[in-house]
């Protein structure tokens, strides 16, 4: 119906028509490329905010950690007591995690099988599992593994450079 209508139009009015066409599919590109970039700035600033304030342990946020390394899927570290079914595991940081041990979970020692009496205070263990709700860890396997050469200090230690 818009082409038989310009068809009856004079040259001039034609154009005009033409232009004004032309320049409402140039004003609604334009809006949309403004509404989008403007959307991507909204959605870069909201991921740098979340970062840089929650997922940072220093932030007002997360006040209770301060620093400590705490992982809900496993803990390694120094074993501080032993009190069936329970252990409580000393990590880096002097974080300290509770260990729940099950019929089901393997104690390994090395490579070694080994069993849940062989878990003693002061053996350093890597331990795998998943956190129940009481922030517990329900270990799936515990490998009892020797103290590391940095035991005495319970910083972590920087890796050594690779040469390529």
């Amino acid at each position: 119906m818009l082409f038989k209508e310009l068809g009856q139009l004079s040259a001039y009015s034609k154009t005009v028509s033409v232009l004004v066409i032309v320049l409402l599919f140039l004003i609604a590109f334009a809006t949309g490329t403004f509404v989008g970039y403007h959307r991507a700035i909204f959605g870069r600033e909201w991921d740098d905010s979340y970062y840089g304030n929650v997922s940072r342990f220093d932030r007002v946020f997360m006040p209770f950690m301060h620093g400590d390394d705490i992982n809900s899927h496993g803990a390694i570290g120094n074993i501080t007591s032993v009190k069936l079914p329970a252990i409580m595991v000393q990590g880096p940081n002097q974080a300290e995690q509770v260990v729940v041990v099950s019929s089901s979970t393997m104690v390994r020692m090395m490579r070694s099988p080994a069993s849940v009496g062989d878990l003693k205070s002061g053996q350093w263990v890597v331990v795998i599992g998943s956190a129940d709700q009481n922030g517990e860890i329900q270990a799936t396997l515990i490998r009892i593994i020797p103290p590391p050469p940095s035991a005495s200090s319970t910083s972590p230690q920087p890796l050594p450079a690779i040469n390529q």
